[in-house]
């Protein structure tokens, strides 16, 4: 079976260095099936990911040039199983990719996902088109709300594709990433300080709390307060500590609803109280 990126990018002084090293058993007796001459979903759905391409170009010279091209997430498109496509906006004016690939259209892509430590590479064929030459695919690989003018379109025919192994790939992440990331962090923030806003306005009730507590130590005015021992809201050890400073404070046998289970008993304590 074939491997179809390596069958391209292994050249006779790439051999002799695997052999150097080693390593030339691995690929001359490859018995999978790499061909990778078509996109299939899983392709699809990276590249429509990718807000980033690094790009290679070979010149009349022999030199290699390699420029990153970015965008909207998705700005290159996918046409079909072998076809990329992308608007080309104006940059700094070089021009270096464009006139190479109108002496060689050979490309070598790489797409990067560093968060997730993954590499598409791609070896296709470049073709330069005016805006106006296939209008349907202008309007295709236009992105309306990106802000930068539209000079060309390139149409890129899949050669073969391969997936690189995550070794070496250092994990980095975009703003958006970071601001997708850290979100659930901005949202429990903000649920702590208004809850912290909360107990802060709440605390104003603790000074003159307080003085009414030293008030009734101080004077102990008569008062008559009724607590049940089992109401499960408003806790008997709070009885208690009102009963420091008030020790005539009455505890009933009641719970929460002590009017409805000890009403007798109440009234006579507040007939009681008012005829003392």
């Amino acid at each position: 079976m074939g491997y179809g990126f390596m069958d391209i990018a292994v050249t006779p002084s790439v051999r002799a260095v695997q052999a150097e090293m080693g390593a030339d058993g691995i690929w001359s007796d490859f018995r999978g099936h790499r061909e990778f001459d078509r996109f299939g979903e899983n392709e699809k759905a990276f590249i429509a990911e990718r807000d980033s391409v690094y790009i290679a170009s070979v010149s009349e010279t022999g030199w290699p040039y390699v420029q990153h091209r970015g965008g909207p997430r998705g700005f290159l498109k996918v046409i079909d199983d072998r076809t990329l496509a992308f608007a080309d906006y104006r940059g700094n004016r070089q021009y270096i990719s464009t006139g190479n690939f109108a002496a060689n259209d050979r490309a070598c892509l790489f797409l990067m996902d560093y968060p997730r430590r993954a590499r598409l590479k791609i070896y296709a064929h470049v073709e330069k088109l005016e805006l106006d030459e296939d209008p349907s695919l202008t309007e295709l690989v236009t992105d309306g709300p990106y802000r930068a003018k539209l000079e060309r379109i390139f149409r890129l025919r899949l050669e073969a594709f391969d997936w690189n192994c995550p070794q070496h790939i250092v994990p980095r992440f975009t703003e958006d990433d970071v601001a997708k990331a850290v979100q659930p962090l901005r949202d429990r923030l903000a649920q702590l300080e208004a809850e912290n806003a909360e107990l802060r306005a709440r605390a104003g009730w603790i000074a003159p709390a307080s003085s009414l507590q030293a008030d009734f130590g101080e004077h102990q005015p008569r008062n008559l307060a009724i607590w049940g021992n089992k109401d499960p809201f408003f806790l008997p050890p709070g009885a208690e500590a009102y009963k420091r400073d008030l020790p005539d404070a009455q505890v009933l046998d009641t719970g929460h609803f002590a009017l409805e289970t000890n009403a007798d008993e109440i009234a006579d304590a507040i007939s009681v109280f008012l005829r003392a």
